[in-house]
């Protein structure tokens, strides 16, 4: 299934949809839209498989912040559904750490095994460990605690089949020569979601 995302652009260029059964990164500098586009997708599971939803739940993980209860109520009235019917579906919770990110997990797990869940938001998947893991010496363990994170997504995902989205933040490359965006996590956040 693909959960649509509520712009016929976006959802061209993703292939219709964010899928389940596969964890998706979104990336972009602060302000870009991805806390936007996480409730969106959280009112938006909640759809008919017929009206481009996947009939279930949201569990919502935010790491900073950027939850806005109001927006989703805005976002479910301009799609003409019930407003505290969604908000009921969205399981919210805000972590401060790492470590609170992992036991929301591990209580993530086991709801999904007792309630019908269709999307997993992480915003922002990595900003825990940016704050925690500071300074080029921090590298390797920070990588390695978010390349655990990964594994247990992957678990998640295979339990339930569910749609996995994470964000995380971007920068500018210091290279002159090559001005790309970098995501905060590298390679282990690119190698950990099946699309981006």
């Amino acid at each position: 299934m693909r959960i649509t995302t509520g712009s016929l652009e976006l959802d061209a260029s993703i292939g219709g949809g964010i899928r389940t059964g596969s964890i998706t990164g979104v990336f972009g500098e602060s302000g870009a839209g991805k806390s936007n586009l996480c409730m969106t997708l959280a009112v938006r599971c909640q759809l008919l498989v017929s009206q481009g939803g996947a009939e279930g739940k949201c569990v919502y993980i935010d790491t900073k912040g950027g939850f806005q209860p109001e927006r989703v109520a805005e976002i479910a009235a301009a799609n003409n559904l019930p407003v505290e019917d969604i908000k009921r579906n969205i399981i919210y919770t805000r972590v401060m750490s790492s470590n609170q990110l992992f036991q929301a997990l591990v209580k993530t797990k086991v709801f999904m095994a007792e309630h019908r869940t269709a999307l997993l938001v992480i915003d922002s998947a990595t900003y825990p460990f940016r704050v925690e893991y500071v300074g080029r010496g921090e590298l390797q363990p920070r990588q390695a605690k978010i390349n655990a994170l990964f594994r247990v997504l992957r678990e998640c995902v295979s339990q339930s089949n569910i749609a996995v989205v994470v964000t995380a933040e971007a920068y500018s490359s210091p290279d002159p020569f090559h001005p790309n965006k970098l995501i905060v996590g590298g390679n282990v956040i690119q190698y950990g979601c099946h699309s981006m």
